[in-house]
């Protein structure tokens, strides 16, 4: 389950007594957002407990910018 509740289904990577957890939909492949669950007890709590958790809400495609131009920002013309 990710942070906003959704299930799917997960692929799993443990390292260094973490399980690194990609929530993907089920009928979508459409990935849901990530999770780190604890597999050892640590100075971050026991075994079993989720110390991360992430959501992807919402993704688009945006044009890139220049080098200098924040977000919002009208593109930059230097005169020559």
């Amino acid at each position: 389950m990710d942070a906003a509740g959704r299930h799917g289904v997960a692929v799993a990577r443990p390292h260094d007594g973490e399980r690194t957890e990609w929530i993907f939909d089920k009928s979508t492949a459409r990935l849901l957002g990530e999770r780190t669950v604890l597999l050892e007890d640590n100075a971050w709590g026991k075994a079993g407990t989720v110390v991360t958790s992430v959501a992807l809400i919402g993704s688009g495609i945006v044009a890139p910018r220049g080098v200098g131009e924040g977000v919002g920002d009208e593109p930059r013309v230097e005169a020559s």
